[in-house]
């Protein structure tokens, strides 16, 4: 059986004031417009996921509800994990496997760099390196089950970032 995990990097936030939590940062209007341009391209190349797994920050989850409308999925799916927040790279693959359901053929994983980069690269042997704010990864994995994950196991399917769109 095939899996298919997106990792996609929150698109462009406005700058943090000095009232505002780096939590609380909201997209600035080229981050909404890189996150309708990515969820196009996403519909034009038939990705459509099964399940979306955000962090719960304001612009992540701002991304979020842009791809899933861009979509077609409704917004009350997304999940939100707290977790996800300036997680490690281990701290994120725990919480893919942990948390994807099985039934989910296709995910989305919407976080924060580095560990957006750090686990794609971990996932496979693409040497991502860096992923620019709204950049997706995508990687398939012949497995049945999110637990079977493992190190250099993922084919990189695309790698996409805004400024190409």
């Amino acid at each position: 059986m095939t899996k298919k995990l997106y990792i996609i990097r929150h698109a462009k936030a406005k700058d943090a004031t000095e009232f505002e939590s780096d939590f609380d940062r909201q997209l600035a209007q080229r981050g909404i417009q890189d996150a309708q341009n990515t969820a196009i391209w996403a519909k034009q190349n038939n990705i459509s996921p099964d399940f979306i797994l955000s962090s719960p920050a304001e612009r992540t989850r701002k991304t979020s509800e842009i791809l899933a409308n861009g979509l077609g999925m409704p917004e009350q799916e997304i999940e939100y994990e707290l977790g996800i927040y300036e997680a490690s790279q281990p701290t994120l693959f725990e919480i893919v496997q942990e948390l994807i359901p099985d039934e989910a053929n296709v995910a989305f994983l919407v976080g924060h760099n580095p560990g957006c980069t750090l686990l794609a690269d971990y996932l496979s042997s693409a040497n991502i390196n860096f992923m620019p704010t709204c950049a997706m990864v995508g990687l398939e994995f012949e497995i049945e089950s999110w637990v079977e994950l493992s190190q250099g196991l993922g084919k990189l399917i695309c790698f996409q970032i805004p400024k190409e769109l």
